[in-house]
């Protein structure tokens, strides 16, 4: 049985006046007491792979301690880390991965809690090349946060976010793992990430592509046009509906090399925190004018944010087909409900999702949550297969059985073909007039 979390404790000092520069803002960084991460028993947690947070602590019933470490850490970050230049990365944070190789992909993941340890050990299982972490270390993405749930200490402890098994021996050669921005992140300036986390990585950029002979990926970083600090995100988030899109510098990015050739006709697999679209949340409209031009090579659309698994059918964004993929269950607690928003109108593009009333309980209170979960991505040369996986209770040494896959072959044209197969029927839901086929249908 999991031992529930320490009280937040109060800090026993007044906090320090709020830091005026970054030097300050990472010095000021120690004494931020990060709720529950803040006792001794978390600490001791992390480095056993035990959980930090009991899943109470990530829900509305621990409102008031999100409210009070939102506050310490807008005070203490009044202004945003610097964003790193897509210059200072290699081959301007392009990199190649082999032609063969094995990715495992995750949102919204660092919560601290067992089931995002359980999600953390079942991508191990798969021993990786690459994996990918698509943004937000809970609750203010802060340096503390960082080193403690995503880095680990010592660095790569068990219950940190897992890397993968490539190796490097040139430049722009694939990272072991990589660490997108989230709006979390944004809470505290974006210290945690760029100034923790990216150096740990040896990342040089908060978005980056990932290329082989046959398919590309785009991470993209769709957090730092957050509204810096955690009140102004709650007024701009929830009260005026603002969403965030991309900077400058990376639309830059993608024009001029990314996407420079317009001839090359590689699909295009895109990541992103932020949602471009939702049937049951607010999505982000700024994201689809800014990615038209490239959404014709856009094979799948994975996001996260929004703390459930929901899989879409071809939808028409900024005048192109999109096949929306919502991944940001992976640990965060949530009720197992799917309720879309009252006449969204992307109710009817939803294929599946986890049924009502399927999860797991919590071993302290009872409460049952939905599954947590990820995905493992395997390219073979013009094959694509992505397979989502629920935490499993029991992982042992062997990796878990998939909840559904979708396997994809591209042509020299780049125009792709699908099939989607279930492999665990009492995981997921079919909604009204759907079937497996239409996640691969054409348009």
């Amino acid at each position: 049985m999991t031992p529930p979390a320490v009280p937040p404790v109060k800090p026993s000092v007044t906090p320090p006046v709020a830091p005026r520069s970054r030097k300050l803002a990472l010095r000021a960084s120690s004494n931020v007491m990060l709720s529950s991460a803040a006792s001794k028993a978390e600490e001791r947690g992390i480095k056993t792979g035990k959980p930090m947070r009991s899943y109470e602590a990530l829900t509305m019933a621990n409102a008031l301690s999100w409210f009070v470490d939102v506050f310490i850490a807008t005070l203490f970050y009044p202004v945003k880390a610097s964003l790193p230049p897509y210059a200072d990365a290699p081959n301007n944070a392009i990199y190649k991965i082999p032609d063969k190789c094995c990715l495992g992909i995750a949102a919204d993941w660092g919560s601290g809690t067992e089931s995002a340890i359980r999600v953390a050990e079942g991508i191990r299982t798969f021993n990786p090349d690459v994996t990918i972490h698509m943004g937000d270390v809970y609750f203010a993405g802060t340096p503390d946060e960082y080193d403690r749930i995503f880095i680990g200490e010592p660095p790569g402890a068990p219950g940190s976010w897992p890397r993968g098994s490539a190796k490097r021996h040139r430049l722009d050669d694939a990272l072991a793992a990589y660490a997108m921005n989230g709006n979390h992140e944004m809470v505290s300036g974006g210290y945690g990430l760029i100034e923790h986390a990216l150096p740990a990585l040896d990342q040089k950029t908060t978005y980056f592509a990932l290329e082989n002979a046959h398919w590309r990926i785009v991470a993209l970083d769709t957090g730092y046009t957050q509204p810096h600090g955690g009140l102004s995100q709650m007024f701009s988030n929830f009260l005026t509906d603002s969403t965030s899109g991309l900077t400058p510098d990376q639309e830059k990015w993608l024009a001029e090399c990314v996407f420079k050739d317009s001839a090359d006709k590689r699909p295009v697999i895109l990541l992103s925190h932020h949602q471009p679209m939702s049937a049951f949340e607010v999505a982000t409209p700024a994201l689809i004018t800014q990615l038209a031009p490239y959404l014709d090579r856009t094979l799948l659309w994975f996001w996260g944010h929004e703390h459930r698994l929901a899989l879409y059918a071809p939808v028409q964004l900024g005048g192109h087909t999109v096949r929306g993929r919502l991944i940001g269950h992976a640990g965060m607690p949530i009720a197992p409900t799917f309720t879309p928003l009252a006449n969204s109108e992307w109710t009817s593009a939803i294929v599946a999702t986890p049924p009502d009333g399927v999860g797991l309980k919590d071993a302290i209170d009872g409460t049952l949550y939905a599954y947590c979960g990820y995905m493992m991505v395997t390219l073979e040369d013009e094959k694509l297969t992505v397979r989502y996986y629920n935490e499993d209770p029991n992982q042992g040494a062997a990796p878990p059985h998939p909840i559904l896959e979708e396997v994809w072959t591209a042509d020299s044209t780049g125009a792709c073909t699908g099939r989607a197969t279930v492999c665990d029927s009492q995981m997921l839901r079919f909604w009204p007039s759907h079937t497996v086929d239409d996640l691969t249908r054409q348009p």
